[in-house]
């Protein structure tokens, strides 16, 4: 009875997810729309619920288009491609699932993307390793080198500090 069951839900999940746009954001993570993703101006769009979700278009790292286009839909005109941009200095910033809960470093929804602590937030990137930088009483590539491929600020804090005491105790 239960292969069944299992038989009859995988199609039906399949079928769920097979007429959603996922966008994928520069962060790691993705959002996958109900009905359909697309591109206006300075904003990338998605269709869930009912609802249309804006999000900055320079947070979006692609579009992956699984939504056929209805038969009575004129074609628009061609949206411009999204670049994919590296990171400043190298850094790739990843945000495990386990810590989606916590306090991240970065998350390109919240108006000041970066955070040093829960009280300490910044619009941009240089702006806030400055002010590791000061905390830390170290330069701002000092702390680039060392705060980790992590996006999580308490692995961020303690990959700091045990470098700092490591290098204090020599």
């Amino acid at each position: 009875m239960k292969k069944v069951a299992v038989a009859w839900l995988l199609p039906a999940l399949l079928a769920f997810t097979a007429n959603a746009d996922i966008i994928y954001f520069k962060d790691g993570l993705k959002t996958i729309c109900q009905e359909r993703a697309w591109e206006e101006e300075s904003q990338v769009k998605c269709e869930y619920g009912g609802w249309i979700i804006n999000y900055q278009k320079s947070d979006v790292l692609r579009i992956l288009k699984t939504t056929p286009p209805e038969r009575n839909e004129l074609p628009e005109k061609k949206p411009e491609a999204i670049k994919i941009v590296k990171p400043a200095a190298g850094i790739t910033k990843k945000i495990p699932a386990a810590k989606l809960g916590g306090l991240v470093f970065y998350d390109p929804r919240r108006p000041y993307k970066y955070w040093t602590d829960k009280a300490t937030k910044y619009k941009t990137y240089k702006e806030a390793i400055q002010a590791l930088a000061i905390k830390y009483d170290r330069p701002p590539e000092w702390i680039q080198q060392h705060m980790g491929q992590t996006n999580d600020l308490a692995e961020i804090h303690q990959n700091l500090s045990a470098r700092q005491s490591a290098e204090s105790g020599k």
